[in-house]
């Protein structure tokens, strides 16, 4: 009896492995349903995809997690930001957008920002900076973000104005925005961390970005 069970497994292992195609030979058993999703996919393009194509393949990208480390996207979440960034007109698989997992949205980047601004046709100049510099007594009042600078052995509240042009050069109209380390300092953040002065700059331009573009302050980036 055990003779014919060992001959009839091995009859249904061959008869499986000739089944395969030659590509479904070379990827692994758990990823086997991955490739069906994208063997009906006839575009590199994702902006030609099905929602739910482009969603899969979000969920195989890993995203930068608050705090550090990497995350990546449930089935819902990844269709939520690929709805989002067809409206946004910005690649989910680029560095233009990041997902919000507190409240499900979508955010953009300092470079996202720059895009959406170009496809407003907004005429923006390039970012120009001044540093800044207080002692921790003039800042009216410690946020936890200052307190959290202060033991990170900042000596001086830091901070970075950032200006943009908006619209014709002959206008001279600007869009400007003070960044404070007491204000947006990130202690959960190696990045913060380790570039805390690159942090600010970025964080002034995004800042400014968003008021030459007339949408507001967005979530704080973490990462």
């Amino acid at each position: 009896m055990s003779e014919q069970v060992i001959e009839i497994q091995g009859e249904e292992i061959q008869e499986t492995a000739l089944a395969l195609t030659p590509i479904q030979g070379l990827i692994k058993p758990q990823d086997q349903a991955l490739l069906a999703v994208i063997e009906q996919m006839d575009s590199l393009d994702w902006a030609k995809l099905k929602p739910h194509q482009v969603a899969v393949l979000l969920m195989q990208k890993p995203f930068n997690a608050p705090g550090g480390g990497t995350m990546t996207l449930t089935f819902k979440q990844a269709l939520i930001m690929a709805y989002r960034c067809a409206e946004l007109q910005c690649s989910p698989f680029s560095g233009e957008v990041w997902f919000n997992t507190q409240n499900s949205s979508v955010n953009l980047s300092y470079e996202g920002k720059k895009r959406v601004a170009r496809n407003m046709g907004l005429d923006i100049g390039p970012a120009q900076f001044e540093w800044m510099e207080r002692p921790w007594e003039k800042v009216p009042r410690i946020s936890d973000n200052g307190k959290a600078a202060q033991q990170a052995g900042f000596k001086h509240d830091v901070g970075v104005r950032c200006k943009m042009r908006v619209g014709p050069v002959a206008n001279a109209e600007y869009a400007i925005y003070d960044c404070w380390l007491s204000d947006w300092y990130q202690p959960r953040s190696p990045i913060w961390k380790d570039r805390a002065t690159h942090m600010i700059m970025t964080r002034a331009a995004e800042k400014a970005l968003s008021m030459a573009m007339g949408t507001g302050a967005s979530e704080p980036i973490d990462d």
